[in-house]
């Protein structure tokens, strides 16, 4: 819901092994998306903006993925 909130259009949210946060978004205000998740999750997180959904690969434009056990 942040992430439409603030005009994402898709996006890939992987938590990695360590715990760590990186998210690509297709659009939306990145600034915005970035204090609303870290403001969620309560730790810092990378975020990369693309301009077009192709830009995120293959598959679903909205999609989340976990190394963490």
């Amino acid at each position: 819901q942040q992430l439409q909130s603030h005009g994402a259009l898709g996006w890939t949210v992987e938590q990695r092994a360590d715990g760590s946060v990186a998210v690509r978004i297709a659009g939306g205000d990145a600034e915005a998306i970035a204090r609303a998740l870290t403001a969620t999750l309560g730790q810092p997180l990378e975020i990369e903006r693309v301009e077009r959904l192709v830009e995120l690969g293959e598959g679903k434009p909205r999609r989340f993925r976990s190394a963490a056990s």
